[in-house]
């Protein structure tokens, strides 16, 4: 093989990986937040759990135990963390956070599962936006399903009471 030869087949293997390492980076991360929504999931699981054996959704403010502890003995630690998430949870243990907003008419802390009359209340969510797709955030609801939400529908859903179908 001559010298021409090598480069030109070299330069076609950097061609060809050149293309395929944006492919095999979008699928990486693809698989991150397929694994976020199954962890949001989860954690939905590990509330409905909780709440049916204590009677009302962990009250942090009021026990002061973290809602993670008190979900603890339902979920691996692993459910605790998005693949994605190298900001909060190698400092907190947790990527997500959960419908806890200290305002009667939109928290959920301290609730019966049944006060959460909107089948489509977000439950619990990623604790910031952007990690998988910019300006959006992976959130579970109350009726186990799980969607991505911009920042705003998110702000305007987490101001909606829990209760009824009105927006405060």
């Amino acid at each position: 093989m001559t010298l021409l030869e090598t480069l030109v087949v070299v330069g076609i293997a950097v061609l060809l990986l050149a293309l395929l390492l944006p492919i095999l980076t979008r699928a990486r991360e693809a698989s991150r937040e397929v694994a976020c929504i199954a962890n949001l999931r989860q954690l939905g699981n590990g509330f409905r759990l909780y709440a049916n054996e204590e009677g009302q959704l962990p009250y942090p403010a009021f026990t002061q135990i973290p809602w993670e502890r008190s979900l603890a003995k339902y979920l691996s630690i692993a459910t605790f963390r998005c693949g994605s998430d190298s900001e909060l949870a190698p400092v907190t243990g947790s990527s997500y956070d959960w419908r806890d907003t200290g305002i009667a008419e939109t928290t959920l802390a301290g609730k019966a599962w049944r006060e959460a009359q909107r089948p489509d209340t977000v439950l619990v969510f990623e604790a910031l936006p952007g990690w998988h797709r910019p300006g959006l955030l992976n959130v579970a609801c109350v009726d186990g399903s799980s969607k991505a939400m911009t920042s705003d529908e998110f702000g305007a859903e987490m101001d909606r009471p829990v209760s009824g179908t009105g927006a405060r």
